[in-house]
């Protein structure tokens, strides 16, 4: 085994030459071998001797003696769990000069909120005009057919968007919107 370090536990530090050859192992036959005072090679095979995974070097360094956490009482001021927002004065906040010129693609806006539907919209990314706006919102096709295969309606979804997103791409009036 990994020798004891007496100014504390050595923990894994740095991997380096890792090789997987197979995942769907229950077992494991592990061999380590010191390469250095502070670096191990690490073989692993499966019962019948085939490799698992390899790993030229794994080093260890010692965990810093840090002092045990002291047990108090819960709080949530200062706590990453809190959430307080400050006060901002009403003056501060000024109403938009402009709105950007926006439009909305979606081939079946009925499933859209109405305030997205206020501005133009279009079927698709091709239409020409969307070259202009400076925003686009892209409401994604939506099913509502329960009895599809979840995995045929995320490929078709994907396959939906890729296409609509390399012709984007192409346009000549789009080229800096990526």
């Amino acid at each position: 085994g990994f020798d004891a370090d007496p100014t504390g536990p050595r923990v894994p530090f740095a991997l380096a030459g890792v090789a997987l050859y197979a995942a769907a192992a229950t077992r494991l036959y592990v061999r380590a071998t010191r390469i250095s005072p502070d670096t191990y090679s690490v073989q692993a095979s499966d019962p019948a001797g085939a490799p698992v995974i390899t790993i030229s070097a794994l080093t260890l360094r010692t965990l810093l003696d840090t002092p045990a956490p002291t047990v108090s009482a819960p709080t949530t001021r200062g706590s990453i769990f809190s959430l307080e927002w400050p006060a901002l004065p009403g003056e501060t906040l000024a109403a938009a000069e402009v709105s950007p010129d926006w439009g909305l693609v979606a081939a079946d806006p009925q499933h859209v909120a109405p305030r997205l539907r206020r501005a133009p919209i279009y079927p698709d990314l091709s239409h020409p005009d969307l070259g202009d706006t400076d925003l686009v919102i892209w409401a994604l096709p939506f099913s509502e057919e329960s009895n599809d295969d979840s995995v045929s309606r995320v490929h078709t979804l994907t396959r939906t968007v890729l296409t609509q997103l390399q012709g984007w791409l192409t346009r000549s009036d789009t080229v800096d919107t990526a």
